[in-house]
C-alpha cells in the first residue's frame, strides 16, 4: 500500500491526528503535495490533550485554514478518519459537543471552489504519519513549514 498521487495539476492534502496514550498529548498535521509527489507546505500542532474524534477534526480544520492561505481553490483531502469525514458531510444535530468546530470547517469548506474528500488508511500515508509522531515528541507546540523536514524528503 502505497500514497497515490492526485491527477496533474491537482493538489492533495493529506492531514492525520493522534492522541498519545502514555501522555495524552494531542497531535495533528497534514501536508499539501502535487501530482509529482513534490511537497508544497505542512504543519504540525500539538494540544495538551482533547478526544481522538476532536484532533481528527483539528486537523481538517487546520489543513483547510492552510488550503485558504495558500488560496489554493482545488483539493483532494485524505484523512484516515471515516468517522470525522461523515461528521463533516453527514451532522445536523446541533447539540453535539463539536459542533462548533464541525460548522467552522463546513464554512472552510464554503470558501473553496472544489473539494473531495477521501478515506486512507493511516499505513498509506507515511508521511503525516511520521510528521505527527515528530510533532508528539518536539518542544514546539505548533509550526508551518515551508520546506519538508529532512525526515520526510525520501518518504
Amino acid at each position: 500500500m502505497q500514497w497515490i498521487p492526485p491527477l496533474n495539476n491537482q493538489l492533495k492534502l493529506n492531514v492525520n491526528g493522534a492522541v498519545s496514550k502514555s501522555s495524552g498529548v494531542a497531535a495533528y498535521r497534514g501536508l499539501i503535495r502535487d501530482s509529482l509527489g513534490k511537497f508544497i507546505i505542512g504543519f504540525y500542532f500539538r494540544l495538551n490533550s482533547c478526544s481522538p474524534l476532536s484532533v481528527k477534526l483539528w486537523d481538517l480544520c487546520m489543513g483547510l485554514h492552510l488550503v485558504m492561505l495558500k488560496n489554493i481553490q482545488s483539493i483532494l483531502i485524505e484523512s484516515d478518519s471515516k468517522f470525522a469525514i461523515n461528521l463533516i458531510l453527514h451532522i445536523q444535530s446541533s447539540s453535539h459537543p463539536l459542533f462548533t468546530l464541525i460548522c467552522n470547517i463546513r464554512e472552510s469548506l464554503r470558501k473553496v471552489q472544489f473539494v473531495r474528500f477521501s478515506h486512507i488508511c493511516r499505513e498509506v500515508n507515511h508521511c503525516v504519519d511520521s510528521l505527527v509522531k515528530m510533532s508528539l515528541d518536539l518542544l514546539s507546540p505548533s509550526c508551518w513549514l515551508d520546506i519538508p523536514p529532512s525526515s520526510l524528503v525520501f518518504l
